[in-house]
C-alpha cells in the first residue's frame, strides 16, 4: 500500500468526489490568501483522492484555455504531496513538475495562490529582500537556460511555469524596495526567458504583452550601456506594435506611443532635435484617439508628457513651444488632481513652475509668481521623507524663483534654514542646498554694499 494517506475505493466514493469538486469550486472563487484557511476547514477531504481530483480538473482547465486556474491547481496539488506526504499509488504530472530555486518556488506558489491579485507576493518579497541578489539571478538565470528550457519541446509544465515567472517579473518591475538594478536584471532575465515559451506566431498576445514590460524594465536598466538599453526599449515597443495595431488594440497602441515618446525624448542614439520630434509626434498621434472622458488617465499623461518634450524642444520658435507646453500641463491638471493621483498633480506642477520660469511671453514678475505658485503646489506632495529627490529640486527651483523675483530673503527663509538642512541626510543634496544658499548670500553681500 502506498505510503500516507492512500486513496482507496469506498461505497460512498461517487458522494466523496462531489465534494472533492465542490471543494476545488471553493478554492478557485474564494477570496486571495483564505485557500488555506479553506482546506483546513475540509481536512477530512484532504487525501490523495483529493490530489488526483485536483489534476483531473487542473487539465480540464487547461484544454479550456483558463492557464492560471490549472496553473493553481496543479501547484496545489504538488504542495500537497511533498508537504502533506500524501502519495498516489500511480504517478502523475506533478511528480515531474519543474522545480525553480528554492526562494523562487516560494514566491511561483505565492502568486499561484493569490490568482488573480499577484501583489500579495509583496509581503514576502519585502521579508527577503536580502535572498534577492545576485546569487539569485544567477541560479535564476541558471535554473531558466539549464533546466525550464532545456527541452526540444514546450511542454503543458513550461507554460503554467511561465506564465508564473511573466507574473512574478511584472510585480517585481514596479517593486520600490531592494535593489533596483538586481531586480531589473531579474525582470529581464524572466521576460526574455518568457518570448520562447509564448512565440508570436502561437500566443501573439501573450508575447506582445511581455514585450511591453521588457520596454520599462530596459528603460530603466542600470547594468549595461544606457544608450543601448534605450535601444532595445524602443525595439521591444516597435515589437508590440506588430501585434496591437491602432485598428484592433487603439489603447494598447496609445500606451505603446506613450512609452516611445518617453524613449525618443530621453534618447542618446541619434540627433536630439530629431528624436523630440519623433517624440511629439507619437505624443499627438496617440492624442488623437484617446477619448478624455474614457481614458482620462491616459489622456492626461500623454497631455503632460507631450507638455515635457515641447519643453525641451530644440527646433520652432523656443516662445511658441513653451506656450504650448504651458497649455498641455494646465489641461493635463484638469485630470490630474491632487485628491485623484497628488504624485502625479505634483510632477505636472512641478513642470509647469519650470516652464513659467523660461516662459518668454508676458510679465517676467507674473510668470516668476506663477512658477513659485506651481513649486509651492508641487511641494505639498514632495515632502522630504517620502520624495527626498524630488523635494531638493522643487526647493532649489523655488528658491531660484524667488531669487529672480527678488526674494532674497523670503527664499533663504522659506527654503534653506538651518534646520531643514539638518533633517536632510543625503550629503549630495545638502552640499547642493548649501551651495545655492551661499549663492544667495553673496549676491545678497554684493547688492549691499
Amino acid at each position: 500500500m502506498a505510503k500516507g494517506f492512500g486513496y482507496q475505493k469506498s461505497p460512498d466514493f461517487t458522494q466523496r468526489q462531489k465534494a472533492y469538486f465542490k471543494l476545488i469550486k471553493q478554492l478557485l472563487n474564494c477570496p486571495s490568501g483564505r485557500e488555506m484557511k479553506i482546506l483546513r476547514k475540509h481536512a477530512h477531504l484532504v487525501d490523495a483522492g483529493f490530489v488526483e481530483t485536483l489534476e483531473m480538473v487542473a487539465q480540464i482547465r487547461f484544454n479550456q484555455g483558463d492557464i492560471r486556474s490549472a496553473y493553481f491547481l496543479r501547484n496545489l496539488a504538488h504542495w500537497l504531496v511533498e508537504e502533506l506526504e500524501l502519495y498516489r499509488d500511480e504517478p502523475s504530472a506533478t511528480d515531474n513538475l519543474i522545480r525553480p530555486p528554492a526562494f523562487l518556488g516560494e514566491i511561483l506558489w505565492e502568486i499561484a495562490q493569490n490568482k488573480g491579485n499577484p501583489q500579495a507576493v509583496y509581503p514576502l518579497l519585502k521579508a527577503n529582500l536580502d535572498k534577492l541578489n545576485d546569487d539569485f539571478l544567477e541560479q535564476f538565470n541558471y535554473w531558466i537556460n539549464f533546466s525550464l528550457l532545456n527541452n526540444d519541446s514546450i511542454t503543458e509544465q513550461v507554460i503554467l511555469v511561465g506564465l508564473c515567472i511573466v507574473d512574478f517579473c511584472t510585480l517585481l518591475g514596479q517593486f520600490p524596495l531592494g535593489n533596483r538594478a538586481i531586480n531589473l536584471e531579474i525582470v529581464i532575465t524572466g521576460l526574455e526567458a518568457a518570448t520562447k515559451i509564448f512565440p508570436r506566431e502561437i500566443v501573439p498576445e501573450i508575447w506582445a504583452d511581455i514585450q511591453l514590460n521588457l520596454a520599462p524594465a530596459y528603460r530603466h536598466r542600470i547594468r549595461g550601456h544606457r544608450a543601448d538599453n534605450q535601444e532595445k526599449a524602443i525595439a521591444v515597443c516597435n515589437n508590440a506594435l506588430l501585434i496591437y495595431t491602432r485598428d484592433d488594440f487603439s489603447e494598447k497602441w496609445a500606451t505603446i506611443q506613450n512609452n516611445l515618446g518617453l524613449l525618443y525624448t530621453d534618447r542618446i542614439t541619434g540627433h536630439k532635435a530629431e528624436n523630440i520630434e519623433k517624440s511629439i509626434s507619437c505624443y499627438e498621434t496617440a492624442l488623437k484617439i484617446v477619448n478624455r472622458a474614457q481614458l482620462p488617465e491616459l489622456w492626461g499623461t500623454l497631455q503632460n508628457n507631450l507638455g515635457n518634450a515641447y519643453l525641451c524642444r530644440i527646433q520652432g520658435d523656443k516662445a511658441q513651444n513653451l506656450e504650448k507646453a504651458i497649455a498641455c500641463y494646465q489641461v493635463a491638471l484638469q485630470v490630474r488632481t491632487r485628491s485623484a493621483s497628488p504624485y502625479y498633480w505634483a510632477s505636472s506642477q512641478f513642470t509647469l513652475g519650470t516652464a513659467y520660469t523660461q516662459r518668454i511671453i508676458g510679465n517676467k514678475q507674473k510668470n516668476l509668481e506663477k512658477a513659485i505658485s506651481a513649486y509651492i503646489n508641487a511641494l505639498e506632495v514632495y515632502s522630504i521623507s517620502d520624495y527626498p529627490e524630488r523635494w531638493a529640486r522643487a526647493k532649489s527651483n523655488l528658491g531660484n524663483a524667488y531669487y529672480e523675483a527678488s526674494q532674497i530673503t523670503e527664499a533663504l527663509d522659506r527654503n534653506f534654514s538651518q534646520t531643514i538642512k539638518n533633517q536632510f541626510t543625503s550629503l549630495d543634496v545638502r552640499h547642493f542646498l548649501i551651495h545655492h544658499q551661499l549663492k544667495f548670500m553673496m549676491v545678497n553681500k554684493v547688492s549691499t554694499k
